[in-house]
């Protein structure tokens, strides 16, 4: 619910629905393993840098920097975005690494996108997405399929065919989904029966118009998709 602000609006409606939602132990890193990490650094081939958002992290700035100082630029570096920013500082210093690749997490598009993740809004992610594509950088994007992105997954596959075919300076490598299992109230089996029969036109109708364009490019998301299907019609 705290990935939400009108989910956890509703709940304070609604304090009945709170049952459903685990609350948030995220910890946050300390100072002493801010330091376990910069030393580990010289020794490993590969990051993850996950969120909140990178890009708003200062710690992630310092370790950038950390990395370039310690002549550390071919690491193979992931980050991992929703989209929300995008800052030309920390892309200056991105860009010095050649085996970087942005991961953006689009599980959603317009009021769907908005509705189920904080801070987000629509119209700012599409111009944020432009403005990396323009980029010479790699870029992946990711979808995460839930009971909520599930039924307007057709409106997301015209938004992932509108990046595919993009002119841009960014190599896009082939999309990707997983189907959410936690928190529980995301998994789309908790629908009933007239909203998976509407989840399962959606899908047909994206698995249509991603084969029609590129089958190869979009087959892991396609493949996804139809394990959700066959999910929504026999569990």
């Amino acid at each position: 619910a705290s990935d939400s602000v009108v989910i956890e609006r509703e709940i304070k409606q609604f304090p009945q629905l709170q049952k459903f939602f685990e609350p948030n132990n995220d910890v946050a890193t300390s100072d002493e393993n801010w330091k376990q990490i910069f030393e580990l650094a010289k020794d490993v081939e590969s990051i993850n840098l996950t969120g909140g958002e990178p890009m708003l992290m200062k710690r992630y700035y310092d370790f950038l920097d950390h990395l370039i100082s310690i002549g550390k630029e071919n690491i193979k570096l992931n980050i991992y975005t929703n989209g929300s920013v995008f800052n030309p500082g920390f892309i200056k210093k991105l860009l010095k690494f050649p085996n970087a690749t942005l991961y953006f997490s689009i599980d959603a598009v317009g009021r769907v996108a908005e509705y189920q993740r904080r801070g987000t809004t629509w119209y700012v992610i599409k111009q944020n997405m432009i403005c990396h594509a323009n980029l010479p950088i790699k870029i992946k994007l990711h979808s995460t399929i839930t009971a909520y992105s599930i039924l307007d997954v057709s409106n997301l596959a015209d938004y992932f065919i509108e990046l595919f075919q993009m002119q841009c300076n960014a190599t896009f490598l082939p999309f990707t989904a997983h189907i959410a299992r936690s928190p529980k109230p995301l998994e789309f089996t908790n629908l009933n029966l007239d909203l998976r029969l509407m989840a399962v036109k959606q899908i047909d109708s994206a698995i249509t118009k991603l084969a029609a364009v590129n089958y190869d490019f979009f087959s892991i998301y396609i493949k996804e998709l139809a394990t959700a299907r066959t999910q929504l019609l026999t569990r």
